[in-house]
């Protein structure tokens, strides 16, 4: 029996699922030659719509109005994989 397609409400549902529940999304751009950057970013989302800032004197922000098509992903963690805003993670064991 082949897998049935999940519904487009059922899609939308585990898509606002996901931005409500993880808080860091990656913002992929285009500079001028063409080459690919990435930036890890705290997002605001109102449903499917999602927000991001950033000032504008950056290379995001330039990067962003030569090439508008810009596209953000947002990662599935495991949730001891966020440690939250403000946080930094352990440092590791020393040798003596």
């Amino acid at each position: 029996m082949p897998a049935q397609e999940p519904s487009v409400e059922e899609v939308e549902k585990s898509i606002k699922e996901l931005l409500r529940d993880e808080p860091v999304a990656t913002l992929a751009t285009l500079d001028s030659d063409g080459n690919p950057a990435t930036s890890h970013m705290h997002y605001g989302a109102d449903g499917l719509r999602v927000y991001m800032l950033t000032f504008g004197y950056t290379r995001k922000h330039a990067e962003i109005d030569h090439a508008p098509e810009s596209r953000e992903g947002v990662p599935r963690t495991a949730p001891t994989q966020h440690m939250g805003p403000g946080t930094r993670p352990p440092r590791p064991a020393t040798r003596r």
